[in-house]
């Protein structure tokens, strides 16, 4: 084992395996964020898409004060698991309708909406979870505005279940690929292994097994004719030397 331990073999396999591998796990780790963060941001833009959405039926609601319908409304929109709750303020900035059953203290914003007419977004715990909130202002700020709120762990679950397939192919692709790595080791480094039991017979006096390999094309194959080349100069210096005696 420690001859093989530091053998050539068990460095050419060392050195294969160990470039696939961290090529083969960087790309699965850049394949995976990269999928990850544009997977989110179409969650995102779609909890967007709604809250506009909402905005636009809403409108009518604020303009009459129906908060009973309006909220009627929103629990039409919060059957999805990623959804948290949806809330509806007022351009006063207070908060005239919402999908929750109780009103946490975290999502009570009072801010007046007329410093914030533009689209924003941010993030918060709630309870015992983190939530992604997306306010969109109605009519451009001058009724109200839309906050939906998104579970960060609903939507994690959700991207792995997506992405979760692909990683598992693209680590089944690497352990295929670090196999390959070993083989290609072992088939590069064979032909300098019978080499080495070559020159180990002629050292130890075995002058009449041929080398293998004289065929080949290559610099291995160069090496295994000037060993051939080597043990017949030996065996024939012998049986002069055994003339001559």
């Amino acid at each position: 084992w420690a001859s093989y331990r530091y053998g050539l073999t068990c460095r050419l396999v060392v050195s294969f395996t160990g470039v696939v591998a961290m090529f083969g796990l960087f790309t699965i780790f850049l394949v995976h964020f990269t999928l990850f963060a544009s997977l989110r941001r179409q969650v995102i833009e779609r909890a967007r898409l709604t809250a506009i959405n909402v905005g636009d039926n809403a409108a009518g609601y604020l303009f009459k004060n129906n908060a009973k319908g309006l909220r009627e409304l929103l629990l039409k929109h919060v059957n999805q698991p990623e959804v948290a709750y949806i809330i509806v303020q007022n351009r006063a900035g207070k908060i005239f309708a919402h999908s929750l059953d109780i009103l946490p203290e975290e999502v009570q914003n009072t801010t007046a909406l007329g410093d914030i007419r533009a689209e924003s977004q941010r993030s918060f715990r709630l309870g015992d979870g983190v939530v992604y909130e997306v306010t969109v202002p109605v009519m451009d700020g001058k009724i109200g505005a839309v906050r939906l709120g998104l579970w960060r762990d609903e939507i994690t679950s959700e991207i792995n279940r997506d992405v979760m397939p692909l990683v598992k192919v693209l680590l089944l692709v690497v352990g295929g690929g670090v196999l390959m790595a070993v083989y290609l080791a072992w088939r590069i480094n064979r032909p300098i292994l019978r080499l080495v039991r070559a020159a180990h017979r002629i050292s130890s006096g075995d002058l009449d097994a041929p080398a293998l390999g004289t065929d080949d094309k290559s610099e291995v194959g160069e090496l295994s004719r000037a060993l051939e080349r080597m043990r017949s100069s030996i065996k024939a210096a012998l049986v002069r030397l055994g003339g001559e005696s």
